[in-house]
């Protein structure tokens, strides 16, 4: 069960996050995963971290585990999903409260 949720996540996550759709939401799972990617598949590697930290960036999940870390604090950027949506929203702001009385 756990094996399908994250190939899901990383398959979907993969694609969102290349369109820019929820990003900070599908970088947190995906830092996790990478995070326990390193605990499970590098414990070595993560446990040099200080003293050989060539060890640690040469890691197979390093790279997207800064990738999503970068998303998440940073966000998406101008060119996503996320970002036109926003856009959208702002130039047409819903009117429901009006609508609904």
């Amino acid at each position: 069960m756990n094996a399908h949720f994250i190939a899901v996540l990383e398959a979907g996550g993969g694609i969102l996050l290349a369109l820019g759709l929820g990003s900070r939401i599908i970088s947190l799972l995906l830092a996790g995963d990478m995070f326990v990617a390193f605990l499970v598949a590098d414990r070595e590697a993560l446990q040099s971290i200080f003293s050989d930290t060539d060890k640690f960036y040469a890691a197979a999940p390093y790279t997207l585990l800064f990738a999503s870390l970068i998303i998440l604090i940073f966000g998406p950027g101008k060119i996503s999903l996320d970002h036109v949506i926003a856009v959208y929203r702002k130039k047409h702001p819903k009117t429901g409260a009006a609508t609904a009385s």
